[in-house]
């Protein structure tokens, strides 16, 4: 990144050209990312129990058709969502508000690639500057 900041990114490969410099992160970018999915898929209360004790969560303490989502490492519940059952299909409201609780975003650095999927969380300076990033892409 610093590479980038003073301009020489490109100097590596003596392409002092702005054109070509502007290329080449281009072509560093295009190989080194991918597109962040955002979308909620269709998943049973089993299975989002499955994936929320990845990232150190878990659904316990069901009653009267609600179930609490809970921290691991402290037992700190985190939030409470209905629940019919293991087999039942969650909503998509529902999906929505544990991975906002829990913070498994992608303003968080989650996408749904890594919450449903095995993925990389996204790069800390990546995520941190992705609005100003996303401008740049459109320039």
């Amino acid at each position: 990144m610093i590479d980038i900041a003073s301009h020489k990114f490109s100097q590596k490969d003596n392409c002092a050209d702005a054109d070509n410099e502007v290329e080449r992160l281009y072509t560093w970018l295009k190989r080194n990312t991918e597109k962040i999915e955002k979308s909620e898929r269709p998943i049973t209360y089993r299975y989002l129990g499955k994936i929320l004790k990845k990232f150190g969560f878990e659904l316990k303490d069901r009653y009267k058709g609600y179930t609490g989502v809970y921290r691991m490492k402290d037992s700190v519940r985190i939030a409470h969502i209905p629940c019919s059952g293991d087999g039942v299909q969650v909503g998509r409201e529902v999906l929505r508000t544990v991975r906002e609780e829990c913070k498994l975003t992608e303003a968080h650095g989650c996408d749904s690639r890594l919450f449903y999927e095995e993925g990389e969380v996204i790069n800390f300076f990546i995520n941190k500057y992705r609005k100003t990033l996303d401008k740049l892409s459109k320039v």
